[in-house]
């Protein structure tokens, strides 16, 4: 049970350094959600491997990392933590004319955005994977910087074009609760390929 309440925990805070550091519409906003997700990162990875993304979960599946049971209760626990913390955004948002909803940044490029959500997950799944389960790497301290520092940079590269969800949970219950239903598909959809391909591509590495 302890490991679902960290799930739960840490993905209602990640979604809400995401929610909150949007509403000011700032592309540095990545600087806050990655260093909060350092911070989380730390605190949740004995308790449940710190997770706090359906895309990871589902990787460490198909590396039987985790079992079938565990993984549809890691699900439940970020999605119940991220349409919380979805719902709390609303609720405090200073800005009336606010909406926590992704959506493609130029115009109705859902392909291109797809694209982006798929690929950008990719890496930020495969970094994950790669720090925290490989022999070489397994035991280190530096994981957490890795993997809040890529979250940094692929926000940075991907906001503009997917609008940089990289995560089902968020992506998922932000547009849920607002009612953004039309680009639902991609950020339900495409960080999942993303995850399951680095699940793949990280046993090239030792």
């Amino acid at each position: 049970m302890n490991r679902y309440l960290s799930e739960l925990i840490g993905t209602f805070f990640l979604t809400l350094s995401v929610g909150l550091a949007m509403s000011y519409g700032d592309r540095f906003a990545a600087i806050a959600i990655g260093a909060v997700l350092i911070s989380l990162t730390y605190l949740g990875m004995k308790a449940s491997g710190a997770h706090y993304n359906p895309a990871i979960s589902l990787a460490m599946l198909m590396l039987k990392k985790v079992s079938p049971k565990d993984f549809g209760f890691y699900l439940l626990a970020q999605l119940v933590g991220a349409f919380a913390a979805a719902g709390l955004v609303m609720l405090v948002a200073i800005d009336d004319s606010y909406v926590f909803a992704f959506a493609p940044g130029r115009g109705d490029f859902s392909v291109q955005a797809a694209i982006v959500e798929v690929i950008l997950s990719f890496l930020f799944t495969l970094v994950y994977l790669v720090t925290t389960q490989s022999k070489v790497t397994r035991g280190n301290d530096y994981y957490g910087f890795a993997i809040g520092f890529v979250f940094m940079a692929i926000y940075f590269m991907g906001a503009p074009i997917s609008g940089g969800a990289f995560n089902p949970a968020i992506g998922i219950a932000a547009n849920v609760v607002t009612l953004q239903l039309e680009p639902l598909w991609i950020y339900g959809l495409a960080p999942f390929i993303g995850g399951a391909l680095a699940s793949y591509a990280c046993r090239v590495y030792p």
